[in-house]
């Protein structure tokens, strides 16, 4: 690795002693004076969180609240907003230059962010097996002392261990659960779900809708079955007002809906084995190589979404039956792609059509 220009920042007096310092060292003191679990205790937490958002704030207000009222104020029956709502062409009309908060300076949002996700980067390299902005998961083994855990530390801050388990399954950032053998689980120990095998003792379930509780039972079903068998749960939800502009339907209605947990992988990170089955194996990641395939895995969760079409390429007939032939004999997504040249959300788009076998997700295409 050659290294053309490097530069680095090393605060002085002037960078440390300023009004976002200040604001940040009093509602962090008081968090450390409140009891945890207290209101004085979310309230600083909050504040202190509160103030990076305002930094780099957008304020995306639809505006079809207002239409609707004034449309109504003028004679028109209700149902404008919606209509809007589902007019690409019409809601395009309503968008206005973007508005922002009297904060906002996106260049100290990103300086906190950087050094954040420098400090993150450190204690990661040390071998942790996932790490957020309030948690880590790593061997117990381990030895987190570094310039990052320091950072941290002389702002009261640190690692505390909250949880020892036996086992650990991630299926992505944020949608994770630990899990201790039930022979080692204490008379009167709190635990979220268990049988005959495991005992989970702490999830993470961001994208879900189902419970701690609901989500332990999803998963311990999904590891004695070895695949996916997630239950249809149904949510209840009232409507917010502007929900209910966009759906036509009184203030406040209560709707009920179909709600299932997935596990498909977020491409935050390249998927180095796509065709593991999360369930019965396990897979390293690395970071993305280049921008082009971080945006090509942003467009398959999309895609996943329904915020975006797949791009449908045209494969050449004997590239198609080379490719089945291979898959049917048990190659892989990632050996296939790579001996016929072709993107791998491409043969993952063949597998899938001809129903050969299972493809867990569209993660891979990020190397398109």
């Amino acid at each position: 690795m050659k290294v053309v220009e490097a530069y680095g920042f090393k605060p002085g007096p002037r960078e440390r002693d300023h009004d976002v310092s200040r604001y940040m060292r009093h509602f962090l003191e008081k968090k450390a004076a409140a009891k945890r679990g207290t209101l004085e205790y979310a309230t600083a937490k909050l504040f202190a969180n509160a103030l990076l958002g305002k930094l780099a704030e957008r304020i995306h207000g639809s505006g079809l609240l207002d239409v609707e009222r004034e449309a109504q104020l003028h004679g028109f029956g209700p149902g404008l907003g919606a209509a809007i709502h589902g007019s690409p062409l019409l809601r395009a009309s309503l968008k206005g230059p973007p508005d922002v908060g009297s904060a906002f300076a996106p260049e100290w949002a990103t300086l906190v962010l950087g050094r954040a996700r420098a400090l993150m980067a450190d204690i990661t390299a040390r071998g942790a097996l996932l790490i957020s902005t309030d948690a880590i998961i790593c061997p117990e083994e381990l030895d987190l002392r570094c310039e990052g855990l320091d950072a941290l530390e002389s702002v009261g801050s640190g690692m505390r261990l909250e949880h020892r388990a036996d086992a650990v399954f991630i299926a992505r950032a944020r949608l994770y659960a630990l899990l201790r053998r039930v022979e080692d689980v204490g008379p009167g120990e709190p635990v979220l779900g268990r049988d005959d095998t495991w005992a989970v003792v702490r999830v993470a379930r961001q994208g879900t809708s189902e419970s701690e509780a609901d989500f332990a039972q999803t998963l311990l079903a999904c590891l004695r079955e070895g695949r996916d068998v997630a239950p249809t749960r149904i949510r209840k939800r009232r409507l917010t007002v502007e929900a209910a502009v966009r759906e036509g339907k009184p203030i406040h209605s209560l709707v009920q809906e179909e709600v299932r947990t997935g596990f498909s992988w977020d491409n935050k990170r390249r998927l180095l084995d796509r065709d593991s089955k999360p369930f019965t194996q396990s897979t390293d990641t690395a970071p993305y190589r280049s921008l082009s395939r971080l945006e090509a895995g942003e467009r398959q969760r999309q895609i996943r979404e329904g915020g975006a079409r797949p791009r449908k390429s045209r494969v050449p007939a004997h590239k198609m039956e080379k490719a089945l032939t291979l898959l049917s004999g048990g190659r892989s997504v990632r050996e296939v792609a790579r001996e016929l040249k072709l993107a791998r959300s491409t043969v993952g788009d063949i597998k899938k059509r001809a129903g050969v076998g299972t493809v867990e997700s569209e993660a891979g295409g990020a190397d398109a």
